[in-house]
């Protein structure tokens, strides 16, 4: 049925996009997750619509609720995987980055004129992997909502008179 498609879709976008991921850090291309974000900005877009483009197909007459809907359900499970893996990814696959990084962003910090104790309180108190994941899951849930939108009314009013 639909639903699963869509679900399916989103799954397989995501562990592909983890593998892709994963694969940059171990032989150490791409170490910063910052810099992959674009590439899951396309894979979040691209899972939404394919789930509008499958409720289209399978219900000629869905609504842009429906649409919307579909589209949501799928970011919102791209994002779930997605930001489980940054969590493992700097939990256990690569434990070193997150005190690496501080501890660069501390020494920033008292070339600039602040104590050390101050800038790491201030600095460990903000980077970890939980909140790394956790900001990961909130931005991408708000991403996603406004791709569905966006996708929704796209499907309703644009797609779907040339699918017919």
């Amino acid at each position: 049925s639909a639903p699963e498609q869509h679900m399916r879709s989103a799954i397989i976008l995501a562990l592909g996009a983890s593998f892709i991921r994963w694969t940059l850090h171990a032989n150490g291309t791409l170490t910063n997750g910052g810099d992959f974000v674009p590439f899951h900005l396309l894979f979040v877009l691209v899972a939404v619509f394919i789930a509008g483009w499958r409720l289209v197909r399978t219900d000629p007459d869905c609504n842009v609720p429906r649409l919307f809907r579909a589209g949501f359900q799928a970011g919102a499970i791209y994002t779930l995987i997605i930001s489980f893996f940054a969590y493992a990814l700097y939990s256990w696959i690569d434990p070193t980055f997150f005190p690496i990084r501080v501890n660069e962003m501390v020494d920033q910090a008292m070339a600039a004129g602040r104590t050390e104790a101050e800038a790491r309180e201030r600095i460990e108190g903000f980077f970890s992997p939980f909140k790394y994941a956790t900001i990961t899951l909130f931005s991408f849930v708000v991403i996603s909502a406004v791709d569905a939108f966006v996708c929704a009314v796209l499907h309703h009013k644009l797609l779907r008179p040339v699918r017919r």
